[in-house]
């Protein structure tokens, strides 16, 4: 996205929408997009994370787009 590149350049930093930033001087224009796409997606799993404990499921990780979890096997569907 031209605006996400222009807003590193300008300001010297981009601000994914969780309020993580990427600092410095990267050239790399596919690195710098990139850097949000996996800001959402980091995002993402956070939450993801967080609505299945408020629902009682224990999360043991998440890995890449997965979330693993752990119950009693009569909990299991």
């Amino acid at each position: 996205n031209i605006d996400n590149l222009y807003e590193y350049q300008n300001k010297g930093y981009l601000k994914m929408l969780c309020g993580w930033t990427m600092f410095g001087d990267n050239e790399n224009t596919r690195s710098i997009n990139n850097c949000v796409i996996q800001g959402a997606g980091a995002s993402i799993m956070r939450k993801a994370v967080s609505l299945a404990q408020d629902r009682g499921i224990s999360v043991i990780y998440s890995l890449h787009d997965a979330l693993y979890a752990e119950c009693e096997q009569s909990q299991a569907p």
